[in-house]
This record gives C-alpha cells, sequence and structure tokens, in this order.
C-alpha cells in the first residue's frame, strides 16, 4: 500500500532544502521520516494480533524499513527522487498480510490501516519538527 501525502508549505520548504548541501538532504529526508514512522510502527505493534502460547508475535515484528539511496535509485519506484520508509512486518513475517487482508477461510484484522489512520498526522508533525531542526541547524538558522 502506498500512500502519498499533500504538504502545505512544500514549495518554501523546497526552497529552503535547496540551500542545504546535497549530501545532507537525503540523510535529512530519511532520518525525519523514520521519526515520524516509528509514531505508526508503535500503533501497529499494539493492534497487531497475538496469539497465546506463541513465542514470538507478529506484533514483535512490525519494522521500519529506511530504503538507501542506491536502493531507491535502482528500483522503478515513482518517488525514486525521495527518501523512502516501508513499515510493516519483517519478511519472513509475511502471514502479517493475510491478517490484514484476510483469506478466503479468515477474516481480516487490519492493524496497519487503523494505525496509519490514527498515526498518521503526529508522524507528519514529528517528521516535519525533525526535518526543520535539520534545516536550520544546516542554515545556521
Amino acid at each position: 500500500m502506498r500512500v502519498s501525502v499533500d504538504l502545505q508549505g512544500a514549495k518554501e520548504l523546497a526552497a529552503l532544502l535547496d540551500r542545504v548541501p546535497l549530501d545532507l538532504t537525503f540523510e535529512m529526508k530519511r532520518d525525519a521520516l523514520v521519526a515520524g514512522a516509528e509514531f505508526i510502527r508503535r500503533e501497529a505493534e499494539t493492534l497487531a494480533p497475538r496469539r497465546p502460547g506463541a513465542g514470538q508475535h507478529l506484533a514483535d515484528r512490525i519494522i521500519i524499513d529506511a530504503r538507501s539511496e542506491s536502493e531507491i535509485a535502482n528500483s522503478e519506484d515513482a518517488f525514486a527522487s525521495d527518501a523512502v520508509v516501508d513499515i510493516g512486518p519483517e519478511k519472513d513475517a509475511f502471514y502479517g498480510y493475510f491478517h490484514e487482508f484476510g483469506t478466503s477461510v479468515h477474516g481480516a484484522q487490519p492493524f496497519m490501516r487503523p494505525a496509519f489512520d490514527t498515526q498518521v498526522e503526529t508522524a507528519k508533525s514529528v517528521a516535519f519538527t525533525r526535518l526543520w531542526q535539520f534545516v536550520r541547524k544546516a542554515l545556521r538558522l
């Protein structure tokens, strides 16, 4: 699932970022996204199913995967020029997708979408605040 967010003030922020050394901008964006994504990850962990008696629960396997610049550059992703983070179950916890969307014999028990819906505003706020801190520091404002 890919979610796009329309940002107010994005042009002004882009103008400021143009003044920041290019080698810093990707790292700053990625770090800001990770900081915001942590709120969604934590909520998904709270909402994910836990099986009594299971050694490790799906809830314990929800991660944030911050893609590297080379991973983004080599992808066919439409957002290839931006920092990208993925939030969800680890690759070997693929069964989390069956819980999220359901199957023909198992009803959906969504945990990722509700986590996103309840935490997206906090995540954006944290990411923007962190990005602004980086910009201020880089521009010595």
